[in-house]
């Protein structure tokens, strides 16, 4: 009898299971036409659904035809079709829903370098004035490229030959150098022009200094990567004992559990991961994490986007607050937080179709602020902001125009 009820109740399992229609289909994005991954998907009047896999794919059983299925997601508008056949591939677009352009404040844009013709390949701000790199094509290539000092309205205040093409980088004691192919010169000014001074191999220079964010009045914090960049250690350096001990520690939970998988995965093959392997996994499956620390008014600000949250330390690193924040949950997030080092204010950059946007985060409230639009400038480089003022690099037309330095109040 036991073994009688088992065959009828598979033979019902299976007889539900051929009353199934199995659809497959691909979700993209109508604009960007690439896959969207996580989109839901349900049977309206049903119990039934699915999501979409990271290659934008689904697979969707329906017990019966027609039906209507409903495809929504978070970022895009929610799309109902209906369906009166099973089909192998069925094909579905969804049109982004847009949270930037209809409140983002559009200011005029204005280019400071306009009528120098100088091609300018990087920029920094020094005190009152802004310093450039860049190339003038009245001259032969033997006196270029050039260093010149502009007010933050244009004007030209120093004008130097330098030879040598480069970039420029702040260290974290304040000190600003100017890196060429094999060299970090330190710049000094002395009366009326920029002094190299201070030359170190640069590969000797990135080593040492890269690490160092910022100095407090008591330490130097460094940041390390480890674990193939799933974990940050912040290590504070006293200034008067020299001794470094860790002060905060940020990491990626599924990151290193796909790490730790990845091992035993190696284990059961028969040959050992290429160097080659390696790297396309590591390309492919761990991207760095990123989780900025800023250091502002005697107050250390973690972004720790992991766990949607803004953690605040004080100078001895001692945590004081958390903070709610979700600007990076934007798909156009692009990774990067820029820092008003004058006002203190700070802000995400998020870039769709080649435009531009600016989001300012409160230290406060972790909310957003302010949006602003970058209007009609494709593809811009080297974004800043100083003293309320947006900087960018942009070439305006073709590879033959020169590259020119634009700001924007905000």
């Amino acid at each position: 009898m036991k073994y009688l009820l088992t065959v009828i109740l598979t033979l019902l399992y299976l007889l539900g299971l051929a009353q199934f229609r199995t659809i497959t289909g691909l979700i993209t994005d109508s604009v960007s036409k690439e896959p969207i991954a996580n989109v839901n998907i349900s049977v309206l009047g049903t119990n039934y659904g699915c999501a979409s896999d990271s290659s934008g794919y689904y697979t969707l059983k329906l017990r019966s035809l027609p039906a209507e299925i409903r495809f929504s997601h978070i970022y895009y508008n929610t799309k109902t079709q209906g369906v009166s056949r099973a089909v192998q591939i069925r094909r579905i677009t969804l049109s982004p829903k847009i949270y930037l352009l209809g409140d983002a404040i559009v200011k005029p844009v204005v280019n400071i370098t306009k009528g120098m013709l100088f091609d300018i390949k990087d920029y920094i701000f020094a005190g009152d004035s802004i310093l450039l790199s860049g190339y003038c094509y009245k001259y032969p290539k033997s006196e270029n490229p050039w260093l010149i000092a502009i007010s933050p309205n244009g004007d030209t205040l120093s004008k130097q030959i330098i030879g040598v093409e480069g970039f420029f980088y702040r260290d974290c004691m304040n000190n600003l150098h100017y890196l060429t192919e094999n060299t970090a010169h330190q710049l000094h000014w002395i009366k009326d022009k920029y002094e190299f001074i201070h030359a170190e191999p640069r590969k000797r220079f990135e080593e040492f200094m890269y690490p160092c964010k910022f100095e407090t009045e008591n330490a130097f914090l460094f940041q390390i990567y480890q674990a193939h960049n799933q974990m940050i250690d912040y290590y504070a350096a006293n200034k008067i004992s020299k001794e470094a001990n860790p002060v905060i520690n940020i990491e990626d939970p599924v990151g290193l559990k796909m790490l730790a998988d990845r091992g035993r995965f190696h284990a059961m093959g028969n040959n050992k991961p290429t160097a080659a392997d390696i790297r396309f996994e590591e390309m492919c499956f761990f991207d760095s994490i990123y989780s900025p620390l800023i250091y502002l008014k005697d107050s250390l600000y973690l972004f720790n986007f992991i766990q949607d949250e803004i953690i605040v330390y004080d100078e001895a690193f001692c945590e004081i607050r958390k903070i709610p924040c979700n600007a990076h949950h934007d798909r156009y997030f692009k990774e990067k937080l820029i820092v008003d080092e004058i006002t203190g204010h700070v802000y995400a950059l998020y870039q769709r179709a080649g435009l531009y946007h600016i989001r300012e985060i409160s230290l406060i409230s972790g909310e957003i602020l302010e949006s602003y639009k970058i209007p009609d400038y494709q593809w811009i480089d080297k974004i800043a902001i100083n003293d309320n003022r947006l900087y960018f690099l942009y070439r305006k037309k073709f590879t033959e125009d020169l590259i020119s330095l634009y700001r924007m109040k905000l």
